[in-house]
């Protein structure tokens, strides 16, 4: 990587004729003022973040970042559902130039490309746009260097996540995705076989009144299940009409569940959240999260609903913490009473 000073754009798209991917050659650790970025990706064996010859930990420890002190006293744990965590800002002018954070990607165990960068894009969801205003990304193509997965597999994986996840209005305006120069011939071959056989839709609008569910139930079933029902039931007596999906009474059994789950979430009127400890450990539930926080980002009225019914350690988790919540500790009957009260106004 030597000898170059910035990083050059060798192939690009839009999505929605707003976000852009870009495919880069360069070095990471040395972008001039146009090539800065709010979020650095990087990806690190768990634990271990010692600066190694072929990593880009170790690129960033050359230019004077050091991920282990980062880690050290991180913003956003996500480890359990997204096997990532997320740096507090880097200090202005305190290390390398034109990184405004840095999100770690640490899995546990070694998963397919799909599972891997779906977790990244997955920890990336509650900062990007929002209060923390992140909306350029960088990444190298991840777990290709030490971890030795193979470029082709990684770079198309991150391409149908990219496309997948600003298809469904995630705000990202450029993701740039930077490769060696010794990865370069490899990457362009396999950029522009994707290219050919891809194709990003546009989403279609729904109207409210076109919805067919008026409430999407987000609960974790280890401990919100008799919540999830008492709070559907609830609604339904104060506003008979209400079409509520809880999905243990709403998918037939054998069914394809999951795509039945998100099908919901993009045309239901209001997702109701019920943190608790088990909502924080489920990668189904902050799934479901990230698909509503999209969606609330877009709304007029706003999508989402969120109740803190049980307590929960909040302290690393950033974007759980940055929810309008309404608390309802220990599942307190007035206050649920009370939020389903509010609700059902909001849906007459």
């Amino acid at each position: 990587m030597e000898g170059l000073a910035t990083v050059e754009v060798i192939g690009a798209f839009s999505v929605l004729g707003a976000g852009r991917v870009e495919l880069c050659i360069g070095d990471l650790t040395t972008m001039r003022a146009d090539d800065a970025v709010d979020l650095l990706v990087v990806s690190a064996f768990p634990d271990d973040y010692v600066p190694t010859r072929r990593s880009l930990v170790g690129a960033l420890a050359r230019a004077g970042l050091s991920v282990a002190n980062l880690a050290s006293d991180k913003l956003d744990d996500m480890r359990e559902t997204s096997s990532c965590w997320l740096s507090m800002r880097i200090p202005s002018g305190k290390a390398m130039f034109g990184i405004g954070q840095v999100l770690c990607y640490e899995p546990r165990k070694p998963a397919v490309a799909a599972v891997s960068v779906g977790d990244v894009f997955r920890a990336l969801v509650p900062f990007v746009g929002g209060p923390h205003g992140v909306q350029t990304v960088a990444m190298p193509v991840l777990a290709s260097g030490d971890q030795g997965r193979g470029l082709d597999e990684m770079l198309g994986a991150i391409l149908d996540a990219a496309t997948g996840w600003m298809g469904v209005r995630l705000p990202l305006a450029r993701l740039r995705i930077v490769v060696r120069p010794d990865q370069a011939d490899g990457a362009l071959a396999a950029w522009a076989s994707w290219r050919d056989s891809h194709r990003v839709p546009e989403p279609a609008a729904v109207a409210d009144a076109d919805r067919p569910y008026d409430a999407f139930i987000s609960y974790a079933s280890e401990d919100a299940t008799d919540l999830a029902a008492e709070f559907a039931e609830g609604l339904r007596l104060r506003k008979p009409s209400a079409r509520v999906f809880v999905y243990r009474n709403e998918i037939d059994p054998g069914a394809s569940w999951q795509q039945r789950i998100y099908d919901c979430l993009n045309v239901c009127r209001k997702v109701v959240v019920m943190i608790t400890p088990g909502y924080l450990h489920s990668k189904v539930c902050e799934e479901e999260l990230n698909l509503a926080r999209l969606r609330h980002r877009e709304s007029a009225t706003g999508v989402l609903f969120p109740l803190y019914v049980r307590s929960a350690d909040l302290e690393t988790r950033a974007h759980i913490r940055m929810l309008d919540y309404v608390d309802c500790r220990e599942a307190s009957p007035e206050a649920i009473r009370q939020a389903c009260d509010a609700l059902a106004s909001q849906l007459y």
